[in-house]
């Protein structure tokens, strides 16, 4: 049995600076292969702790995500693996995996993630997509979590694909204001921002993002959302993470 914390870890170690995977080699992982067969066996009720099982279930999302890479590496989009017979449009929602020899989906973990009440999740969860979060080069381990999602949150806030400051539109009272064009993810989730210490995506945008888009923040914006690029997260794919 692999420990369950170093298994974690064979998935960022194949991951570069931007946060893009290095498909060929996960796939030539054994190890890694070995390690997502085992999860479905794992005994949660060694989880003890909130961040424990915390930590546990984002790690979770993204070992899973990305090693549908690499038993589907070459389809060119996430979405592409809907052709699948059997999984039509269902991506999210198709059970791919087993988990305590219970089948379950991506959407079923994040459900669980949810439940927990702190909007940070959503940069940590990667959907292996060029528009979603960079994926760090370490697990997330309970110990240092709270770090991690903090330095996670804002990493994710200071990427121009998330947010960028886009032209000036007409307020309805008539007058230019400035817009930011930001990931639809905090359209999707919009609702989870709401929680305390939060208190919604603009806030928690502010919170996070750099200077200059604070500078921007300190009058009237309008909150524009980007498109959503489904292109696997691959380092070999040689493209860039576009700014709708």
């Amino acid at each position: 049995m692999i420990n369950l914390w170093e298994g974690f870890e064979i998935l960022p170690s194949h991951v570069n600076d931007d946060g893009l995977v290095d498909y060929e080699g996960l796939s030539k992982n054994l190890e890694f292969k070995i390690f997502v067969g085992e999860l479905n066996g794992f005994d949660i009720s060694k989880l003890k702790t909130d961040s424990e099982r915390k930590a546990f279930f984002i790690n979770l999302y993204n070992t899973y995500t990305h090693s549908l890479g690499v038993i589907d590496g070459n389809y060119k989009r996430v979405s592409e693996i809907k052709k699948i017979p059997g999984i039509g449009k269902k991506i999210l929602k198709h059970k791919f995996f087993n988990f305590r020899k219970n089948p379950i989906s991506l959407n079923y973990i994040e459900k669980i993630l949810r439940t927990i009440k702190d909007p940070r999740i959503h940069s940590a969860i990667v959907s292996a997509s060029l528009s979603a979060p960079p994926l760090r080069q370490e697990a997330y381990l309970p110990d240092k979590l709270e770090m991690q999602l903090n330095g996670q949150m804002m990493r994710f806030c200071i990427q121009p694909y998330v947010v960028h400051v886009g032209k000036k539109r007409k307020s309805v009272f008539g007058k230019k204001i400035d817009t930011l064009r930001v990931s639809p993810i905090f359209k999707w989730v919009e609702d989870d921002f709401k929680v305390k210490p939060f208190n919604g995506v603009e806030r928690t945008i502010k919170k996070y993002t750099d200077f200059s888009i604070r500078k921007c923040m300190e009058g009237p914006v309008k909150l524009e959302y980007q498109g959503y690029d489904w292109t696997w997260n691959s380092q070999s794919q040689g493209k860039v993470r576009e700014i709708f």
